[in-house]
């Protein structure tokens, strides 16, 4: 068992083309064998993610299963809200399968279905297709780190600026 921090870079969505940055942080459960090897990965955690029209928080859970000594194939399910300034709020309810190559990179196809309420006070639902590519391991952990590094002193620059209107 152990932490895991992992960026990922989506494109699609329910408007086609759009880029969504997600970064997840939680924990891994590993099955061995009796050799010591993995043979199966849990891993839950939280997310949290920007794009162009919206951002959120939420959770997800994966498992993945070793295919080849150094591929894994698993299913994820995420779930996280939606605040966007255009339609509304809402929910954000992902599924499908990651491929894991190396401990290092995966990628991932998740379709999607996006609910909630929008500004007129209407629901709405709408579905769409995620697909991408994320970092995990080392590789995950450096670029994880960096960006939430940079998201900290974008925070902080806007709360001074937020505390010194007019100047």
């Amino acid at each position: 068992m152990g932490p895991y921090l992992e960026p990922s870079l989506l494109v699609g969505g329910v408007s086609t083309g759009e880029v969504l940055d997600r970064i997840a942080l939680g924990v891994v459960v590993r099955n061995c064998d009796d050799a010591g090897r993995a043979r199966l990965h849990v891993r839950l955690g939280v997310t949290a993610y920007v794009s162009e029209h919206s951002d959120g928080a939420g959770f997800e859970a994966e498992v993945s299963r070793r295919i080849a000594d150094d591929l894994w194939l698993g299913l994820r399910l995420g779930r996280e809200t939606v605040s966007e300034a255009v339609v509304g709020s809402g929910d954000m309810l992902s599924f499908g399968p990651r491929l894991h190559m190396k401990d290092a990179v995966y990628v991932e196809l998740d379709a999607l279905a996006v609910t909630g309420d929008n500004l007129s006070g209407s629901k709405y639902f709408e579905v769409g297709v995620l697909g991408g590519i994320g970092f995990e391991g080392t590789p995950g952990a450096v670029i994880g780190g960096v960006e939430a590094g940079v998201a900290v002193i974008l925070i902080g620059m806007v709360a001074v600026a937020l505390s010194h209107p007019g100047e």
